[in-house]
């Protein structure tokens, strides 16, 4: 480690001791006359142009550096964990905050229409919180071709419906169907039907900007039901709206 290079180095500032031992034959005839000896040798490095001194700053400062990084490696993770638990404790208090909203929608909504029922209310005051879409479409496609090159006249009918329930001026809860019967090309001049029914609940919601800037953006879960069933999806929904002039 960075502490032991440190010790490493600064050894350099205090003696070596050694020590070797031999033992051996030798002559110039037969038989070789044996012989051994012992040594013991004691260094000590007086001066070395003061690389030892620059040997313990370098050891030294990698330790600070590892040191420091160690530090800041705890804050970071100290910092991101402190980041986690704000993040968590705001969507608690949004999705605490939301919960009232809803609640206190759905307290009008029964206000409201318990006024109407009884006849003290003006029936705008529960028409304004639901509103109602209605949506039917049909394509007729002559000469519609399939993969293999066959032609026949096609029918496509498309029923939608929807209730969009006005929580307040930025905030909707979303309910929709859509139904759809159309035709493919089975053969020439033949067709088959195809059909499909979804239903679509959702929210979407508004950041209104003092230009006059509007963005909403929404999020639905399609379900498949009848012949459908089983299909479902994501549908992500963002717009951008502004006025061409402020109204003074």
């Amino acid at each position: 480690s960075s502490k032991e290079s440190i010790t490493l180095a600064k050894r350099n500032y205090l003696p070596s001791l050694t020590s070797s031992a031999t033992y051996y034959y030798a002559g110039t005839g037969f038989p070789l006359d044996e012989g051994w000896n012992v040594g013991v040798n004691l260094t000590w490095q007086i001066f070395s142009g003061f690389l030892t001194k620059y040997q313990v700053a370098e050891a030294q400062a990698n330790y600070d550096a590892t040191t420091a990084n160690e530090a800041n490696l705890k804050l970071t993770i100290l910092l991101q964990v402190q980041q986690a638990y704000l993040t968590l404790r705001e969507a608690g208090e949004r999705i605490a905050n939301t919960e009232l909203t809803v609640r206190q929608a759905a307290e009008n909504l029964d206000l409201a229409t318990g006024r109407y029922q009884a006849g003290v209310g003006n029936p705008i005051e529960v028409a304004d919180a639901l509103v109602a879409h209605s949506n039917v479409g049909f394509t007729l496609t002559p000469n519609a071709k399939n993969q293999g090159g066959d032609k026949a006249t096609t029918h496509d009918l498309a029923l939608g419906q929807s209730f969009i329930w006005l929580v307040n001026s930025r905030f909707n809860f979303m309910l929709e169907a859509v139904h759809t019967r159309g035709e493919g090309v089975a053969a020439p001049g033949q067709t088959q039907n195809q059909n499909s029914t979804f239903i679509s609940p959702g929210i979407r919601w508004a950041y209104n900007f003092p230009s006059g800037l509007q963005i909403v953006p929404g999020i639905a879960v399609p379900l498949g039901v009848g012949s459908s069933r089983g299909e479902k999806a994501i549908f992500l929904y963002l717009s951008f709206e502004h006025p061409f002039m402020k109204v003074k």
